[in-house]
Formats: structure tokens, C-alpha cells, sequence
């Protein structure tokens, strides 16, 4: 078992159901404005922001690192793969990479990841990303 699929199985226990909530709609309104047809959510987890932007009629697909996560998501009968991000074929209106995706990569990987993102967006394309950083867990984080 890789650390991602332990995290993929203690995740719920997080309690931050509301929270993630809240995150999809920010990002959500966000690519409503570039009226995207298609996305990729690099590290999907267990679908649910694919799930939101299907239900908006965007073409999703997902890929995770974690076979325990893209089982969730065929349970529910998203399109993910259980590949990295440079193996994706085609292109896509925008590419995120939400939850914490980014906080897993050292400055090598990030520097490699950056680049497939890159390969991966149509030429208008958006990319969306978040990340933790000290200020985010010293001056904004509760508890």
C-alpha cells in the first residue's frame, strides 16, 4: 500500500466535508467564466469535483496516482486512470490539480509536473492549483 492509497482510506475520517464543499464551488465559478468543455483533474481522489463539472456538462477525466481513488471514482462510473499526468493523451480547456495535489511534490517533481500540465492545456487553457504554505497553516488555518 503507497501512502497516497493509506491517505485515500483515512480521508473521510478528515472531517472536512464542508470545507472541500465550499472549495468546488470557488474553483467551479471560477471556469464557469472560461466557459471550459473539457478537464482534466490531475490527483481526482474520489471524483467529486469531475462529478460537480459533469453536472455542468463538461467532459471530465481523472487521474490519480492512487489505485484506491480511481477505483472510488469508477464505482461511480467517472472516467479516471490510475496513471501520472505526463502518460495523459489529448488536450484539455483546463487542467486542475486541487486538495492538496501539489504539497506531495518536491521541487524536481514539480518543475516535471508543471511542464505536463503545460503539454495538456489547449492554448487558451486554464490551469487551477492550490497549495499550502506556512502563512496558509500559521496565520489562517484554525486549530
Amino acid at each position: 500500500m503507497t501512502n497516497l492509497d493509506l491517505y485515500a482510506k483515512a480521508e473521510h475520517l478528515l472531517g472536512i466535508e464542508e470545507a472541500t464543499e465550499a472549495l468546488y464551488d470557488l474553483y467551479r465559478c471560477e471556469l464557469d467564466e472560461y466557459k471550459i468543455k473539457t478537464l482534466l483533474d490531475v490527483g481526482c481522489g474520489r471524483g467529486g469535483f469531475m462529478q460537480r463539472m459533469i453536472s455542468d456538462g463538461v467532459v471530465c477525466k481523472g487521474v490519480d496516482l492512487s489505485a484506491v481513488m480511481v477505483t472510488e471514482c469508477k464505482k461511480k462510473g467517472l472516467d479516471a486512470e490510475c496513471i501520472d499526468v505526463d502518460a495523459v493523451s489529448g488536450k484539455y480547456d483546463a487542467v486542475v490539480s486541487i486538495f492538496d495535489v501539489l504539497n506531495f511534490l518536491d521541487k524536481e517533481a514539480l518543475t516535471k509536473f508543471l511542464n505536463a500540465v503545460a503539454e495538456k492545456l489547449n492554448d487558451d487553457g486554464i490551469f487551477i492549483a492550490d497549495i499550502n504554505t506556512r502563512y496558509g497553516f500559521s496565520d489562517v488555518a484554525e486549530g
